[in-house]
């Protein structure tokens, strides 16, 4: 075997007469793309990914040009700055968490589909991706209104949804991005992203590819303050966030689906066998027509709390006894017309109307909005007419 010896390369022979040991020093080069040291016979870059085996064009030296490494520019940069500012100026250039895990690989090669990326580079992008965005979510939850009635609450989901849909959108292109660069680097077909098509197993079929070890090597990064500041607040609204946003939306869909679309007669079923008709139910339940015994029974602006939203709940939950015990007659008439208010309905009582004629979100706009009624809006109904008796 014909041996190459150059400047790089030490050759070690005893003088004896059966040569047993040869040892020799790996013969090393720059990557033309990146400027890092890799191994002579390497046909792609562990730090960069690029191919090696392929020829440089003059278009490509152009816009390419070979550099040193980001340690050799801050050893030059620092040659006169004495030896003891070496390793300070060195940790100065060192990215951060959030620079080298997240805007890296993920904001500045958005749409990168032709480069590498190591394994560990890849699964710890993909935390800091799914931190940022649980984060959005969570302050979307924060920021909705959920004191709002029953039918009022579509906006809120329709406001969430919105913000899940816009967030999708942002991360889906750089997400196939990284997991076509993982694929290259584990020398697998980007063609093995399209296994998410398929139904149950097919993520985790994906999962297992991205698993598989390649060539590249996670660099070196170091936690700035910046990172931890990041991490925290992004904990505190995902905790509080979703502890707040998930009930909301958990009963909210669950009392959609218990909402009746469509009436099949005008007569309102209650609970037992008896019905009530629509005009009765406006008579009984949405007004008292009959006047006021005295003045502690008349509803003005100054003898009710203002704040609408501690009632919001009465179109949103059952209520309970210990909701309604303790309150005054007058609180009670309040309650209970409060859930008709909310859907619009024009009272005939000069005090129930211009109580509620304060509020913005009240529109007059129906007499008969019973059919509009779910059922924890009846069922309120009834156990508050039951403490008024």
């Amino acid at each position: 075997m014909d041996l190459m010896v150059s400047n790089r390369i030490t050759i070690f022979v005893p003088e004896i007469k059966n040569l047993k040991h040869v040892t020799m020093e790996r013969e090393m080069k720059r990557c033309p793309y990146c400027g890092e040291t890799i191994l002579a016979v390497a046909k792609k870059c562990r730090y960069c990914g690029e191919w090696l085996d392929k020829p440089l064009t003059k278009e490509t030296a152009q816009v390419r040009p070979p550099f040193a490494s980001s340690v050799d520019l801050a050893k030059s940069n620092i040659e006169d700055k004495g030896v003891n500012n070496v390793d300070e100026e060195l940790e100065e250039n060192i990215p951060g968490w959030i620079e080298y895990f997240f805007y890296q690989p993920f904001i500045k090669h958005y749409c990168d589909f032709k480069s590498s990326i190591g394994r560990k580079h890849f699964w710890i992008c993909m935390l800091w991706t799914a931190l940022f965005t649980n984060a959005i979510f969570g302050l979307s939850f924060l920021l909705v209104d959920k004191h709002v009635t029953f039918l009022d609450s579509s906006r809120t989901l329709f406001q969430i949804s919105l913000v899940l849909l816009v967030v999708e959108l942002a991360i889906i292109i750089p997400s196939l991005a990284l997991y076509v660069r993982r694929l290259r680097d584990a020398e697998l077909s980007w063609k093995w992203v399209l296994s998410l098509f398929i139904p149950y197993i097919g993520p985790l079929i994906l999962v297992i590819k991205l698993c598989k070890t390649g060539d590249l090597e996670c660099g070196t990064s170091k936690a700035k303050p910046i990172d931890y500041i990041a991490i925290v607040v992004c904990s505190l609204l995902i905790v509080f966030g979703y502890s707040q946003g998930l009930p909301y939306m958990f009963d909210t869909i669950k009392m959609w689906q218990e909402y009746p679309s469509k009436m099949s007669s005008p007569d309102l079923k209650m609970e037992g066998e008896d019905t009530l008709s629509v005009d009765t139910m406006a008579v009984n339940n949405q007004e008292d027509i009959a006047e006021s015994d005295g003045p502690d029974e008349s509803v003005t602006t100054t003898n009710v709390d203002s704040n609408d939203a501690e009632y919001a709940w009465l179109c949103m939950r059952y209520a309970e006894p210990e909701d309604l015990e303790n309150k005054s007659s007058r609180e009670l008439r309040i309650m209970r017309n409060y859930i008709f208010a909310r859907h619009g309905y024009i009272f005939k009582s000069d005090d129930l109307r211009q109580y509620f004629s304060q509020y913005d979100w009240y529109t007059p706009i129906s007499r008969n909005v019973t059919k509009e009624l779910s059922k924890i809006e009846r069922d309120n109904i009834k156990l508050i007419e039951a403490y008024e008796d």
